[in-house]
């Protein structure tokens, strides 16, 4: 989808979540989000935790909405300078 965005001249700011390794979402993306997060398996089942990528994601929407619907979660925003 990423590369059919690209060929029809579009370039959205794209943020990707993906473990910390290099693959091509990654490179893709202009704004990349490590997950670290330990691989668990019980009987052939993958049952690692999603939390912290479920949080991530909670933030970036809670920002969206913030920033273009109108809402206000009282977010501060950095000026990048300290």
């Amino acid at each position: 989808m990423i590369n059919e965005f690209v060929e029809n001249g579009e370039k959205p700011l794209i943020i990707s979540v993906t473990e910390p390794d290099n693959n091509t979402i990654q490179n893709l993306s202009d704004l990349n989000l490590y997950i670290f997060a330990d691989d668990v398996s019980v009987y052939n089942t993958e049952i690692s935790s999603r939390i912290s990528t479920i949080a991530v994601m909670e933030l970036i929407l809670y920002q969206y909405i913030e920033d273009y619907g109108g809402r206000d979660f009282n977010f501060v925003k950095l000026s990048g300078k300290n």
